[in-house]
């Protein structure tokens, strides 16, 4: 019910835009993974394929946020047995990761979107072009990757952009209210899904990181080609349910959580 009556939900997934179609590609995999991992049952990899080429065919952006939360997966199995922080599976996973990126970047190459700078090159040409446009709504201009300690700072700044413009002495009309108020609601339940990361039992503290997880790894990724918050409102409808996934892990005897 959260989900419904959020305005950027509604405003988003009334009409057929391609979010309504992602948000149900997301969801296919997110729950037939945990079916898979819960019921050991091989046939939701069929599921899991499908979900991966719908959101595969609409955003190339969320087939690498895909790919890196399949990968997770293999952690997910661990934690699920009561062994959090499993050496051999976060391994195994930082393999995953690397092969998705070995992955994502041949593509990026065939389609020729890869710059000769590599992937760094092509997130800064990606948002210089989007920040030519400028907008109100536009909160980055000034865009330049360096090396080293700049990418980092790239990346992080970005990122608390993404997740948090409109920042208050920003707000100008009634759509920027809103969405800062859903910013709030988006932080309280980072706090939430947190907590229930720390302290819920074995099955939902696990559940409760691999959702969080698999939430920041979308969030990041789309935050990596987003310069206003227009654009990122309409982002955060897709990784919404993860997010709110991983909160209600804190309370397992709730209706929402047992759902």
């Amino acid at each position: 019910m959260l989900i419904a009556f959020i305005p950027s939900n509604i405003a988003m997934t009334y009409v057929p835009l391609r979010e309504s179609l992602q948000l149900l590609g997301l969801m296919i995999i997110l729950f037939s993974l945990v079916k898979f991992y819960v019921q050991k049952e091989t046939k939701y990899w069929i599921w899991i394929g499908f979900g991966v080429l719908l959101t595969g065919i609409l955003h190339l952006g969320l087939l690498a946020s895909i790919m890196a939360g399949i990968a997770l997966s293999v952690y997910y199995r661990s934690a699920l047995q009561g062994r959090i922080f499993p050496v051999g599976q976060i391994v195994i996973t930082l393999i995953l990761f690397a092969a998705a990126l070995f992955i994502l970047s041949n593509i990026l190459e065939s389609r020729g979107q890869l710059t000769e700078t590599g992937l760094l090159g092509t997130v800064e040409s990606y948002q210089q072009g989007g920040a030519a446009g400028y907008a109100r709504a536009t909160y980055k201009t000034d865009i330049r990757i360096g090396s080293g300690f700049q990418v980092i700072q790239f990346a992080s700044v970005g990122f608390i952009q993404y997740m948090l413009e409109p920042f208050p002495w920003k707000i100008s009309t009634a759509s920027d209210i809103i969405l800062f108020l859903e910013n709030m609601l988006r932080a309280v339940l980072i706090f939430i899904a947190i907590k229930a990361a720390v302290k819920g039992g074995n099955v939902h503290r696990a559940s409760a990181i691999y959702a969080l997880l698999f939430y920041l790894i979308i969030e990041f990724v789309w935050s990596l080609g987003t310069v206003n918050w227009g654009t990122a409102a309409r982002h955060h409808v897709v990784a919404f349910p993860f997010l709110l996934v991983a909160a209600c892990c804190l309370f397992p005897n709730s209706r929402s959580a047992k759902r």
